[in-house]
């Protein structure tokens, strides 16, 4: 009677063993299939350009322009300062459209009016300061902000400066 208990018992057991691991593998390749159907995208963005100010320092208000291109990677900048003092600044948003973690790894500016001096000289007594970006980390949907601020310093030759300039973003996926 005691080997038929036990048999019983071992085939229960077995039994439940089976169960157990059907339930697990369905539940596996449930996962297995949400995975595969889930697509990754990278995809890092200037989204909003917003003036913040713009500050007077003669007669005529300084202007500047700007629009998005080549897909939200390209900020294309113009600005027309006319006398010492006058100074815009611009908060420009930065957006991790895609599902993948990505890293900036700079922002290309386009002439380089600070570290190049053929350029800087260009447009001197004018200034350009950007925020650096370089290693901030952006979750999926996360954003971020930088900041551009031109500036017309103190000099006796004044003139009208019109000055082009351009951002791309340069990004990578952790």
């Amino acid at each position: 009677m005691k080997k038929i208990s036990i048999r019983n018992l071992l085939i229960v057991l077995l039994c439940s063993t089976i169960i157990c691991m059907s339930i697990g593998f369905s539940i596996t390749a449930n996962k297995l299939q949400t995975l595969k159907n889930k697509k990754e995208t990278f995809d890092v963005e200037f989204v909003k350009v917003v003036e913040e100010t713009s500050l007077k320092g003669g007669i005529e208000l300084p202007k500047g322009s700007n629009n998005i291109t080549n897909k939200g990677q390209t900020l294309n900048l113009k600005f027309s300062l006319y006398s010492p003092s006058d100074e815009l600044s611009y908060s420009v948003l930065i957006k991790n459209k895609g599902t993948l973690k990505a890293e900036i790894v700079d922002i290309i500016k386009a002439p380089d009016y600070v570290n190049d001096t053929k350029y800087k000289n260009s447009i001197y007594p004018v200034t350009i300061k950007t925020t650096d970006a370089s290693g901030m980390i952006l979750e999926s949907g996360e954003e971020r902000e930088i900041k551009i601020t031109v500036t017309y310093n103190q000099t006796a030759n004044i003139t009208k400066k019109d000055i082009s300039y351009q951002l791309s973003l340069l990004t990578k996926s952790l």
